[in-house]
């Protein structure tokens, strides 16, 4: 079987070439090395230290924007991931958020799929913590992402 992207997610990998593609970030996930495109944008930069992904700028809608594009941008490469190491998707994407902590301005959010190979099942994504914009402690707001591929028993 192929790998299957729905409808939306075909058109954002269409369009990955249109958007001004800056350059490409590499982050690891199972030992292997993925590399995700990032968009053109002056305003906000994006970097990787310890494997984790930051999004941050001065412009939080600009950072937000940037912030979805990389979501559907990493479930693509992803799922196709899964494809190439031979195992199918058998799920489709969830999207929740796991935990919000108001006095911190913190929000944490959990987009994952599961997938199947060789009789197992894995639960594959990546958790955000969501630093919201908090002047009154200096902080424009930025974001955080880990990647996952966990084996579930």
């Amino acid at each position: 079987m192929g790998l299957v992207l729905t409808q939306n997610e075909e058109i954002f990998d269409n369009l990955e070439k249109l958007k001004g593609i800056a350059r490409k970030i590499s982050v690891y996930i199972d030992e292997n090395e993925m590399e995700i495109a990032i968009p053109e944008n002056p305003l906000t930069y994006v970097t990787v230290n310890d494997n984790l992904i930051y999004i941050n700028g001065n412009d939080w809608d600009i950072i937000t924007k940037l912030f979805n594009d990389v979501k559907q941008e990493i479930i693509i490469k992803l799922k196709r991931f899964v494809h190439v190491k031979q195992g199918i998707v058998i799920s489709d994407v969830y999207d929740k958020v796991i935990k919000e902590d108001d006095n911190r301005k913190i929000k944490t959010e959990r987009i994952w799929f599961y997938s199947a190979k060789d009789g197992k099942r894995y639960e594959v994504g990546m958790e955000c913590k969501i630093y919201l914009p908090f002047p009154e402690r200096g902080r424009n707001g930025f974001v955080e992402i880990s990647l996952f591929f966990n084996l579930l028993r």
